[in-house]
């Protein structure tokens, strides 16, 4: 407790500062606003039929069958990243953007979407024998910003509030039943990974406008290159990283030898805008890039990918396939090396003294 006359800190319940003297009245700590503003991307999952299905069997039935379903569903959600926000019924609603937010959450989403409905196909042929069902469900994902409260689900309200959800419940009502339907937001940001098909716009109450949404009907096999928006504006505030990687460019080109480069920071600091910019920067360099995402993948998909895309091997190949072409690489950088040695060797060669001079033949 720091004293107001003298400033002395003293310990923590004397109730007179031990310098001067002065009566200290304990400050009250001042609490800390839990809620923030976010932009986020929720997952808005039923199971359709749900009532026909409970009508078939027993409560207790109907209550295993729904837990059941609710507990794949969370393990989905949670490999991708995404935080379980509420099950109410036979709904599920996932966020993903919080705690912590990912510069691909709208491509999490979509990832987890895609599984859970692989997930409840599996699963329905364990109802079939067991139940003799099958269930399926409607998935609705938008993109926005909310107003986000993280200790909300312990006092049991809503975790994150704002139109983004209001959309969402709609697009989830547009989506037939063994589908997802995606907002607009959420379709600009993946439509580089997944493939969709154009919902018919529908009316919103409260909307000015109509509402357009995207089906997805799947992710590519051949996911192209994450676009990268705004490379035309200057590049500012990481001139000495940028020079920094060139340097190390140069360095390996004349060296010929490899170097790590780690770069880090919080989602959206500029991280692949500065990779980019070097990329751009070096003419004449071959370039194989490869990623290791953070959900469903290895520490070694990042050079899986550069294999694949130096050989030209497509996910969609079979394995005969994929080894002919790996050995069709193989053997090309085999031979481009004996060519490189063979050369090396013969600009070493020199003939013997002539009595004019050394003669070299290169």
């Amino acid at each position: 407790m720091r004293c107001p006359r003298c400033q002395f800190e003293n310990l923590s319940g004397m109730r007179f500062c031990g310098t001067c003297g002065t009566r200290l009245t304990p400050q009250p700590v001042p609490s800390r606003p839990t809620e923030e503003r976010k932009v986020v991307t929720i997952l808005f999952a039923d199971l359709a039929s749900s009532t026909a299905f409970g009508e078939r069997l027993d409560p207790k039935q109907v209550r295993t069958v729904v837990g059941w379903f609710f507990e794949h569903m969370e393990s989905v959600v949670t490999r991708y990243g995404g935080i379980v926000e509420k099950f109410v019924g036979d709904e599920v609603m996932a966020i993903f953007g919080l705690p912590s937010a990912h510069e691909d959450d709208p491509a999490r989403a979509v990832h987890a979407a895609q599984a859970m409905q692989t997930k409840l196909r599996e699963l329905n042929a364990d109802l079939q024998r067991t139940h003799r069902l099958a269930l399926q469900m409607r998935i609705g994902i938008n993109t926005g910003g909310v107003v986000a409260d993280p200790e909300a689900a312990e006092k049991g309200e809503f975790m994150v509030t704002g139109d983004a959800v209001n959309v969402l419940a709609r697009l989830r009502s547009a989506a037939a039943p063994g589908t997802a339907v995606v907002g607009e937001r959420t379709y600009r940001e993946t439509v580089w990974l997944a493939d969709y098909s154009a919902c018919p716009p529908f009316a919103l109450k409260g909307k000015s406008e109509p509402v357009v949404g995207w089906q997805l009907t799947g992710l590519r096999q051949e996911p192209a290159r994450r676009p990268t928006v705004g490379l035309r504006a200057p590049l500012i505030g990481r001139q000495d990283e940028f020079v920094l990687l060139q340097g190390l460019l140069q360095r390996v080109l004349r060296e010929r030898r490899p170097y790590l480069v780690t770069v880090l920071g919080t989602p959206g600091v500029g991280k692949s805008r500065l990779v980019e910019e070097l990329l751009l920067s070096a003419s004449g360099v071959t370039v194989r890039q490869g990623r290791s995402l953070a959900y469903g993948s290895t520490s070694l998909w990042a050079v899986a990918e550069i294999i694949r895309t130096d050989c030209g091997i497509l996910r969609s190949d079979s394995v005969a396939v994929m080894t002919s072409k790996l050995r069709q690489r193989l053997d090309e950088l085999l031979a481009e090396k004996a060519r490189a040695r063979a050369d090396r060797g013969t600009t070493r060669k020199h003939s013997g003294y002539s009595g004019t001079g050394w003669n070299r033949t290169h």
